[in-house]
């Protein structure tokens, strides 16, 4: 989605007030327009270390099915060899999105302390 985002919004804060909304955009991996703006919609911003790191591993390993897959149709066939390799990767890709969704929750878990949050949540 496309959108013409051609106004602006003008405010002051402390040196000390934009380092911090600098530094925080920064480790979200968010522009500061995006952060600010998150933060009026009242979404709560999450960031789990390693996501992205765990998102190419399983790009990888679904690389590695596909070649599988391609090898099992051009010969109409497979070897036990080879659907070893695809259960061994499904396993893999368990066990990242596990370890995604436990840090996800261990980071949620951390920063609701009870609280009932309302908004939608961002996390990168």
């Amino acid at each position: 989605m496309i959108t013409d985002k051609n106004q602006q919004i003008h405010f002051r804060v402390t040196p000390t007030e934009k380092e911090k909304l600098q530094k925080r955009a920064r480790i979200a991996n968010m522009t500061m327009s995006r952060y600010i703006l998150a933060l009026s919609e009242q979404k709560r911003i999450i960031v789990v270390d390693d996501v992205p790191k765990l998102v190419v591993e399983i790009m990888r390993i679904g690389t590695n099915i596909n070649q599988i897959a391609r090898i099992a149709n051009s010969n109409n066939s497979i070897s036990k060899s080879y659907l070893d390799r695809v259960q061994n990767n499904m396993e893999d890709i368990q066990t990242k999105l596990t370890e995604i969704i436990k840090k996800i929750n261990d980071t949620v878990s951390d920063d609701c302390d009870g609280d009932n949050y309302g908004g939608s949540e961002i996390i990168t």
